[in-house]
């Protein structure tokens, strides 16, 4: 049994004086694990760190107190679990990476904390034990892990690993040295993305645990004898794996492949102003996914495929040619993808409806008519101008307003039936219409 020591101040080690390479790494601390039907790796491993325990034993020093004697070490055990792919694509990212770690701290490190947290009295009733501190709040913030390729190895960090609120088992019935249950410890944090270099194809990766850890956690939740609570303790455990040990994250190296090359196909479409046109597309390489359509940097629409083929509704585009961009942004395994497509829209039709002549009895050389005339087309009532020609000759014109247009006609010069040529001349987004009408001149 690990006893505490007398205080002594260790200079060199402050509360905020946290190791590169820690606890994070075992966050990806692969097993010898197996891949699953899915093509993922399922891990789970364990290691056995040997670890100096260091306490802030008095508020107004930022100096830690050793507590193990020196020359020996505390064994904490590490079971890290999370889940990768099977395998690696070479110039794709491995993605960000949950993972768990538990760390399981031995009885020696348990007493040594109770003894300094509850009394440093090693005889002292269990009483001062039942006292002693009884939660922790731990984290480590320059985690990583190592990912190697080639020999070329690459330290990866991890984000927010952390426990909060976490138990410290108290004194067990009957016994003043011994925890009521293991101390494990359960932390979570997330793996940083894993860039892999775009020539590793044909090569193999591996992951290893750093040689060293270190953890920081406050310490909190204890009274005194007299019932006071107790203060905070700031913590600092400073572990190394032992010299031979396996640090091997992997039983297998896993296989870097080259992801599947895409290809797209997306014929050019026409449609009418104010009708949405339909693009279809498709794609070689990967069976399902999605394709995101552009005009620009103007995003129109986004579809998704599957069985390598799709289609995607466009919303309603100006009258011309639109040059669109097509992009399959790939996934895992496979590379993106992008064509070039055009969509043509052309006007909508018009046509000339009802054409009405006022007065009913019209006399030549006498009579100024006017004629009514109704044009509607596909997307509502037009706008522009109707010009009424006699024999080629313009004999009157007016603005279309709400659909019609009522055109004044000049007097005609002979009796007998006349054709008048009936012309909307269109606009901007509506093409033009004809129509011939009939009047009879007495």
């Amino acid at each position: 049994m690990a006893t505490a020591m007398p205080k002594r101040r260790l200079a060199a080690l402050t509360v905020g004086g946290l190791a590169v390479g820690t606890l994070s790494a075992f966050g990806l601390g692969i097993a010898p694990a197996h891949a699953d039907e899915s093509g993922t790796i399922t891990i789970d491993k364990s290691f056995d760190y040997a670890c100096d325990l260091f306490i802030q034993s008095d508020p107004a020093s930022p100096t830690m107190d050793p507590v193990n004697a020196p020359g020996t070490k505390f064994t904490v055990g590490v079971r890290a679990q999370s889940t990768i792919p099977g395998t690696i694509y070479a110039g794709q990212s491995i993605a960000p990476t949950p993972t768990t770690i538990t760390l399981h701290l031995d009885d020696n490190l348990w007493n040594a904390t109770a003894l300094f947290t509850g009394g440093w009295d090693p005889v002292a009733s269990s009483s001062n034990f039942a006292k002693m501190s009884r939660r922790l709040d731990g984290s480590s913030s320059d985690s990583s892990i190592g990912f190697t390729v080639a020999g070329q190895r690459t330290n990866v960090l991890i984000d927010d690993l952390s426990v909060k609120n976490a138990a410290i088992p108290g004194v067990k019935t009957g016994s003043n040295m011994l925890p009521e249950s293991p101390w494990l410890i359960p932390t979570a944090g997330t793996v940083r993305e894993i860039p892999v270099p775009a020539a590793a194809s044909g090569q193999t990766a591996t992951l290893q645990m750093p040689a060293t850890f270190t953890a920081n956690a406050i310490l909190f939740d204890g009274q005194n004898i007299d019932g006071t609570a107790l203060q905070d303790y700031p913590t600092l455990l400073d572990c190394d794996l032992p010299n031979g040990a396996d640090n091997a994250l992997l039983a297998n190296p896993i296989p870097i492949v080259a992801p599947a090359t895409t290809a797209l196909t997306v014929p050019a479409v026409s449609t009418a102003f104010g009708k949405s046109a339909r693009l279809s597309y498709a794609v070689t390489g990967v069976g399902t996914g999605s394709v995101q359509v552009r005009e620009g940097a103007k995003v129109l629409a986004t579809g998704s495929f599957a069985d390598g083929k799709g289609s995607v509704a466009l919303p309603a585009l100006a009258v011309g040619s639109h040059a669109l961009t097509v992009t399959y942004a790939g996934r895992y395994g496979a590379l993106a993808s992008t064509t070039a497509s055009r969509v043509t829209v052309v006007k909508a039709a018009s046509s000339i409806g009802s054409v009405s002549v006022a007065p009913k009895k019209i006399k030549a050389k006498k009579t100024a008519a006017k004629l009514v005339v109704g044009v509607s087309s596909a997307v509502g009532a037009p706008t522009g101008t109707v010009t009424v020609k006699l024999k080629g000759k313009k004999v009157g014109s007016a603005a279309l307003k709400g659909g019609k247009a009522t055109v004044k006609l000049k007097k005609f010069a002979k009796k007998g039936k006349q054709t008048l040529t009936v012309t909307y001349g269109g606009s901007a987004t509506v093409v033009g219409a004809t129509k011939t009408v009939k009047v009879t001149v007495k």
